[in-house]
């Protein structure tokens, strides 16, 4: 199995210029994630474009692959899948002996009843 990242000598014209060029031509969803790194991909060097954003343009080039021509989609087996991430712990609760607890104090005209002041 061979890897669709460019090696580093990717030149301009090639499939992956191509390819992110056709991609900033789709059509996305408004004002979504993928459209505005589409957006940002095609204006961004050729060099510039880390692995990992060549990962992620991979998984959008196969998810709009109705949008690009034939020769500019990606194999399905080449297309690496979504990165995941380790959950975060849960959030440990505290008891509620252990939260200190606010007095309230009286306003208006409780306030002033138990002040013995004039309203």
């Amino acid at each position: 199995m061979t890897s669709l990242l460019p090696d580093g000598d990717a030149e301009a014209g090639g499939w992956h210029d191509q390819m992110r060029q056709h991609l900033a031509c789709c059509t996305f969803l408004p004002a979504s994630s993928h459209k505005r790194f589409a957006g940002q991909l095609g204006r961004m060097h050729l060099a510039a474009i880390t692995p990992r954003q060549w990962r992620y343009a991979l998984r959008l080039a196969w998810r709009y692959r109705r949008q690009l021509p034939a020769e500019l989609v990606p194999p399905r087996d080449l297309v690496p899948p979504a990165e995941t991430f380790a959950p975060r712990p849960a959030k440990q609760l505290r008891d509620a002996a252990t939260v200190p607890t606010v007095p309230t104090v009286p306003t208006g005209r409780r306030r002033a009843a138990k002040l013995d002041l004039p309203l």
